[in-house]
């Protein structure tokens, strides 16, 4: 068992953030409530940086990157 990179690790956690976007209703998928779900991620969720202001962009930034590259 190899222990996993930092890009691994990165991109394990981005995978995490976009399926539970992905797992809510359509309706709660708009580019609106993407702060309310980054804001449930920084209260119960991996926390993708170190002080909200900075989680939330990097969870916006994910979610971005997959619907622009889909």
């Amino acid at each position: 068992m190899t222990k996993k990179t930092k890009a691994e690790l990165a991109r394990h956690q981005h995978d995490a953030v976009y399926t539970q976007w992905m797992g809510r209703p359509a309706e709660r998928r708009r580019r609106s409530d993407t702060e309310d779900f980054a804001d449930d991620l920084w209260a119960q969720g991996p926390r993708m940086g170190s002080s909200q202001e900075l989680h939330r962009q990097k969870v916006m930034d994910v979610i971005r990157c997959w619907v622009v590259t889909g």
